[in-house]
């Protein structure tokens, strides 16, 4: 898993577990094994704050494979947007 996550641009949180890409300078996006399903989203931050602004849900799934092929659509429309 962690060699598919690095390919498709990812860094490794924890192995197995949790997966993250920096999006922007106030965005990170996160790829998560949690309650026997993988999760993936995008939380944005405002200079100064702790907490998060707003969320993004990516995609939700039984397995691996299937949550980081659409995190890579994301990850690959969020680089044509930049430019």
């Amino acid at each position: 898993m962690d060699n598919k996550a690095k390919k498709a641009g990812l860094i490794v949180g924890i192995s197995g577990t949790i997966y993250l890409w920096t999006v922007s300078r106030f965005s990170n996006a996160y790829m998560e094994y949690w309650n026997g399903e993988w999760i993936a989203w995008r939380e944005s931050y405002k200079y100064g704050k702790q907490e998060s602004t707003s969320h993004k849900f990516i995609a939700r799934g039984n397995t691996f494979d299937y949550v980081l092929l659409e995190f890579k659509k994301y990850i690959d429309y969020v680089s044509r947007k930049r430019g």
